[in-house]
């Protein structure tokens, strides 16, 4: 199959080769007609393709018909496809996908939809244009935005699916108009055809639309109404467009009732009823006319069609464009805070890349006082800035990204060439163009401080230039040009300081040149070798591959993309695919490539890989069934260098284990890309300590490779060796981190290969072989009971002891250290191997329960023990025992490894053989059971009303703890608060504001419950908040009458039944108490609710 490109053009010399070079990625010729260009036009084109087989160009007289000139091109056209092209327009192509779907045709043509470009945050999507057709006698006719036939037909032509192909247009952008004066040529054009055919729909609607461009509104609508009478009920091509036109003019006059009247009578029509345009702007009618719900009605349709591809549409009609509109009704209608829902809504929409409706929503939470709100809405807005997001990047979200890398680097490479030349002006306005599509560039800092160097501005150069080193603090540019502006202005010690950081940071032998002499000449006597000596190293990315090419391809191809040439290599090790990986390996550059005749499995193959790195480099071992993201690499080279002792780096994902996840919302590659931007943000707050990291993904030190050696093959063909590995790096000395600012996808099951046995027998067995090597179990050592340390972070205390009985390596009490770093954490292991070098973070100690007695008495805040598990003598033995350790608040928390864990019996069985103890079940996020005691003091646990939110005691202290600033009283704060608890957002405080505010004002509960019902979400939970601010406040009847609206509400809900039981007996109307719970069948199931009745029933 071939594609023939089809072109007129004239005075296109700043569009014409980007625009061949992208479109001879798709066609396989092209014909380019020029009609009379008197700029570079033609010299561009002769001498970039003048030897190009491929390009026709040929020079005719325009003759203002725009039909005869394209008719042209149309004669030396071979392919069995015609492409149509302007010069102003891009198109962006899977020439696979689209010869697949032509093959699979029977339409002889498509529109292809074009993307055209008003301003920087205004585009309309059309697909109302033929732009690919079958080369079958094709015929143009019309002097101006001329129509097809096909061998003697004409056709409406089917629209392709913008993810194959779609152009990005250009020409009718204002600022493009007003330079290339097209539309007083266009009319001219337009008017000669009306004299030659007035009769003609099409020519008044062309005339119609350059009527809009100049905004002569009224004229454009008397030609649109001409136009459609013209049409005498026939749909032709450009009638959805007609009708949209004639919407848009009616508005841009202010007849919002006519306008009305009409949506309202085409909204009938079977093709513009499924278009969400008449529906926005039937919104914004009504809204004009006060007609606020009505406003909101047609708003809300627009927004339940969604953006439209068929045809022209304005794109946001059917999301964020209504959305605003929307919140401007409920903003009129006085209903601002769920205005400011909708702006948030449309301001974070993925269709809104101009960010529009934020002037709007800033200036509606400063006029309601809502400042959290507007401290939140600027860190989401930062770290959209930060993730490389851009607020009129119309590109980033039509382009594909590896297209768009191209793209930049084209324009940097422009950009510079200009300032190298003197060009000052001209750079300027091409980096305002670059910064109008891509935001947070650092080579652009680097040309923007050489400018302001130039422009003799020496301090804007420093503050540009660090400004940019904090996107990339290892831009070699950056950093030297940083040394030429101190050099020059006489601070040689900063200008060295630079002038090193770029030599450590240099990416070729050049540049590393460049800097040292630039050193030498400023007296350094050092040599190269001693200055780059705490250089960070390369990094060899090791990937082993069988079969899976799919994979294969998605991972190697983002390494490459997301990861800073010249600081890595990649070594494949491939281990006897069959599936032609290994010859689209060899196709592929800048690859080490090692072929195995057998399936060696991982430790064999990464060893091979390990050996052919590069000296010196370090060793990261990847799994081909992963996607690396934006900054993945240089986030964990900065948590590797940042301390000598780090030996080892991991990252998250969304697929692992060993707590190396974390929750993700996306659901598909571009989303997840997204996502990670968002996440790799480097933040040395989400790096942690580990004992050991999952071998997906890990970094490692050049120094701890040469020191312990390669990965021990003795568990090939896999699993098990990076445990090994972790635990060697310990050994030796070395810290494992895990760096939360560094995300990848992992797809997961794909890496290993086919293996001759049973994942489950070749588990077992290594997991045998770790043990008879280490004398522990790996399943044991390093485990990490995450149930625990979300308990004992829950409680909100800082200055804690821990002990923990059964601690293996100190997993758990790490973790602990992790989320709480004034923790002194203690532990007891009976397995003396498990134990390596945990002193920087915890005192372990060798032996059994009874070991506890060498530490204090009264001494912990908790004790964990996972060694016991469901014999009830032990547990009443051990329980015995530490209560003399435990402080007089303290609990002890037995972790069981039975998956069913205890039922209320066993808890009835332990509360009759003790009274010095509450206890409790407690479920963790992570599904797993804990038995909790906690030790009496004073009166019997449970001292607080129950929320499922958070455990009991957090209530407590929440509530009693020093007031906070906030003093003002009122509905309206209320409201307010009411709110903020509903949505979780920044809870503790506003629990704190809102007793506070109860204490102060006194508020009517009768108008509480009110506010609740109106405003609230999940009434019930609003409710049974109310209650226990009451309750803590001493006002009982208050309390029993929220609580009571709550369970009106819900029935069933348990923390309801138990904080009316709750308050009852507190209010010493035991008898009621126990009467209400008797009422209901099967909360002997509730631990909770059975303790508390036991309670009631010992008070009678």
């Amino acid at each position: 199959m071939r594609i023939s490109l089809c072109m007129i053009v004239k005075n296109e010399e700043e569009n014409i080769i980007n625009c061949l070079e992208r479109a001879l990625q798709v066609a396989d010729e092209a014909i380019v007609v020029d009609t009379g260009s008197t700029d570079k036009t033609i010299e561009l084109l002769k001498g970039k393709y003048g030897n190009d087989s491929r390009v026709k160009i040929l020079e005719e007289e325009w003759e203002n018909d725009f039909s005869k000139a394209r008719n042209k091109s149309l004669e030396y056209a071979t392919g069995d496809w015609i492409l149509i092209l302007d010069a102003d327009e891009r198109i962006f192509c899977d020439r696979e996908k689209l010869e697949a779907f032509l093959m699979n045709s029977n339409q002889p043509a498509y529109n292809i939809p074009i993307y055209n470009i008003y301003n920087k945050n205004s585009f309309v999507v059309s697909a109302a244009m033929i732009r690919l057709y079958k080369n079958n006698n094709p015929i143009y006719k019309g002097a101006i935005h001329e129509q097809l036939e096909i061998d003697g037909k004409s056709y409406a032509g089917e629209v392709i699916d913008k993810d194959i192909c779609k152009i990005y247009h250009y020409g009718y952008s204002s600022s493009v108009f007003q330079k290339k004066d097209k539309s007083r040529r266009n009319m001219d054009i337009i008017k000669e055809e009306i004299q030659k055919d007035p009769e003609d729909p099409f020519n008044w609607y062309n005339k119609g639309v350059m009527e809009m461009i100049g905004r002569n509104y009224e004229e454009a609508l008397d030609d649109f109404i001409k136009s459609h009478e013209l049409c005498n009920g026939v749909r032709r091509s450009f009638d959805n467009d007609l009708l949209i036109r004639m919407i848009q003019c009616i508005v841009m006059l202010k007849n919002y009732e006519q306008a009305a009247i009409f949506i309202e009578s085409i909204s009938k029509d079977v093709v513009m009823k499924n278009m969400p345009d008449i529906y926005y702007y039937l919104g914004v009618c009504y809204a004009k006319l006060e007609k606020y719900d009505e406003a909101i009605k047609n708003f809300q349709k627009a927004v339940d069609i969604g953006e439209c591809n068929n045809g022209i549409s304005y794109f946001g009609a059917g999301s964020f464009l209504s959305m605003i509109e929307w919140a401007k009704a409920l903003e009129l209608k006085g209903e601002k805070l769920s205005a400011i829902e909708k702006y948030m809504e449309a301001v974070f929409n993925e269709n809104n890349i101009g960010k529009q409706g934020l002037d709007e929503l800033r200036r509606l939470l400063k006029e309601e006082n809502l400042t959290e709100e507007l401290n939140q809405l600027e860190k989401m807005l930062s770290n959209d800035d930060a993730d490389g997001s851009n607020a009129n990047d119309v590109e980033n979200s039509i382009i594909k990204d590896d297209e768009f890398e191209r793209y930049k680097k084209e324009v940097k490479e422009s950009i510079r060439a200009l300032v190298e030349n003197g060009m000052i002006s001209e750079a300027k306005e091409g980096i305002k163009e670059y910064e109008n599509v891509v935001k947070n560039d650092a080579d652009i800092y680097s040309i923007k401080g050489v400018i302001a160097m130039m422009e003799g501005n020496p301090d804007e150069a420093e503050k540009i230039l660090i400004d940019g080193l904090d996107i990339d603090e290892t831009n070699f540019d950056l950093l030297y040009n940083l040394g030429y502006l101190y050099q020059s202005t006489d601070k040689t010690e900063l200008a060295i300081e630079y002038y090193k950081r770029a030599l450590q940071n240099a990416r070729d032998e050049d540049g590393e040149k460049e800097a040292y002499e630039m050193l030498q000449s400023l007296g350094i006597k050092e040599s190269m070798a001693e200055i780059t000596s705490n250089k960070i190293p390369k990094t060899s990315i090791i990937i082993l591959t069988y079969n899976n090419l799919y994979y294969n391809k998605l991972c190697i191809e983002s390494i490459k993309k997301y990861t800073p040439e010249g600081t890595y290599e990649i070594i494949v090790v491939d281990n006897n695919s069959t599936d032609g990986t290994v010859e689209w390996l060899k196709e592929q550059k800048g690859i080490k490539l090692i072929l195995n005749d057998e399936n060696l499995g991982f430790p064999k193959a990464c060893n091979q890989g390990i050996k052919a790195s590069q000296k010196d480099n370090d060793i990261l071992l990847l799994n081909n069934d992963v996607i690396v993201t934006p900054n993945w690499l240089t986030n964990l080279k900065k948590c590797l260098y940042a301390s000598a002792d780090t030996g080892a780096v991991g990252l998250v994902t969304n697929s692992c284990s060993n707590y190396q996840t974390i929750p993700v919302n996306y659901s598909n590659l571009d989303e997840m890309i997204n996502f990670a931007k968002r996440n790799n943000i480097s933040n040395e707050a989400m790096w942690e300590e580990r004992l050991r990291l999952i071998g997906f993904c890990i970094l490692i030190k050049n120094e701890v490779v040469r020191k312990i050696g390669l990965l021990d093959e003795m568990f090939s063909p896999g699993n098990f060796e990076d445990d090994d590995y972790s635990l060697r790096i310990r050994k030796a000395g070395y810290r494992l981190m895990l760096c939360r600012d560094s995300f990848i996808h992992h797809f997961g099951s794909v890496s290993f290969g086919k293996v001759s046995y049973s994942l489950s027998k070749l588990l077992d067995e290594n997991r045998n072989k770790f043990y008879m090597k280490w004398g522990v179990d790996p399943c044991y050592f390093a485990d990490i009971k995450r149930e625990i340390t979300e308990l004992i972070s829950r409680s909100g205390r800082n200055e804690i002891n821990v002990l923990h009985i059964g601690c293996a390596g100190g997993a758990t009490l790490l973790d602990i250290k992790n989320a709480i770093p004034s923790a002194r954490l203690y532990g007891i292991e009976p397995v003396k191997e498990a134990i390596v070098g945990p002193s920087y973070f915890a005192h372990i100690v060798t032996g059994n329960v009874e070991k506890i007695k060498i530490y204090q008495k009264n001494y912990f805040d908790y004790i964990i023990n996972s060694i016991l598990q469901e014999n009830e003598e032990d547990i009443i033995e051990f329980l015995k025992t530490a209560n003399d350790y435990l402080k007089s608040d303290g609990v002890v928390y037995i972790t069981s490894r039975n998956k069913t864990g205890w039922d209320v019996k066993f808890i009835k069985r332990l509360q009759e053989r003790t009274n010095d103890y509450s206890f409790n079940i407690v479920s963790a996020a992570n599904g797993k059971q804990v038995l909790s005691a906690e030790k009496r003091h004073g009166e019997v646990s449970g001292s607080t009303i129950k929320l499922t939110l958070y455990r009991k005691e957090e209530l407590d202290r929440l509530l009693h703890e020093a007031a906070s600033n906030f003093g003002t009283s009122g509905e309206k704060d209320l409201i307010n608060i009411i709110r903020r608890l509903d949505g979780n957002v920044d809870f503790e405080r506003n629990l704190e504001r809102l007793r506070d505010l109860i204490a102060e004002s006194e508020p009517d509960c009768e108008r509480i419950v009110s506010i609740i019902l109106k405003h609230g979400i999940h009434k019930a939970k609003l409710l049974n908040i109310m209650g226990i601010v009451y309750y803590q406040l001493n006002d009982f009847n208050s309390s029993l009458m929220l609580l009571k609206e709550a369970f009106k509400l819900d029935e069933e809900n348990t923390d309801t039944i138990y904080n009316i039981a709750y308050v009852l007996h507190k209010a010493n109307e035991n008898v009621l108490a126990l009467d209400f719970l008797n009422g209901f069948n099967g909360i002997e199931n509730d631990t909770e609710i059975y303790l508390l009745k036991r309670q009631i029933e010992e008070a009678i």
